[in-house]
């Protein structure tokens, strides 16, 4: 057995020599014409992590620490994961599965046995960047614009025309 702590919230994971981490690694596949497709190796995958957790009056309120793992899954947010005195990193609780309720005639409890499935959390940060402003190709003059440029190279216009159909068509004219 040993003693972990997610957050501020501490509960004893009876299993934990036995435990299950889940490793998986992301691949996207690209269809071809012609078989086979081919695959790309996109990186490692968040780390899974389902405990087994209890709480026992000898050392703690259970209902206390039930409660507070619910609301900290409720808050949405990500917490350290500390097992046996090593730093798992970050997680987010993705599920609790009240498993056995044990309490006293006066309604305390004894002990609560639940599982948790744990998702590990990376921060990232996402990249601003500037909106670079359009270039304008040079001798290319909108076909709207009255403005003619003097310039050693020919100029040019843009001339829109829909047909019957409805479909637009662009072309370009030499202006002389």
């Amino acid at each position: 057995m040993a003693y972990a702590t997610l957050g501020d919230i501490e509960f004893e994971v009876p299993s934990w020599s036995g435990h299950t981490e889940e490793n998986t690694y992301a691949w996207s596949k690209q269809d071809t014409i012609q078989a086979p497709g081919s695959l790309q190796f996109l990186g490692t995958d968040l780390r899974s992590l389902p405990l087994q957790v209890q709480w026992h009056r000898f050392w703690c309120k259970p209902g206390e620490q039930y409660k507070a793992l619910k609301a900290a899954a409720d808050a949405g947010g990500p917490l350290k994961l500390t097992i046996a005195g090593e730093l798992m990193g970050d997680f987010v609780i993705q599920k609790i599965s009240g498993e056995s309720f044990i309490h006293l005639i006066n309604g305390e409890y004894v002990q609560i046995t639940c599982n948790i499935d744990l998702l590990e959390y990376i921060p990232k940060t996402l990249e601003k960047r500037k909106i670079k402003k359009k270039k304008t190709t040079p001798g290319v003059v909108q076909a709207d614009s009255t403005a003619a440029t003097q310039t050693s190279q020919p100029q040019y216009k843009i001339k829109t025309s829909t047909s019957k159909n409805g479909l637009t068509f662009r072309q370009i004219e030499q202006v002389k």
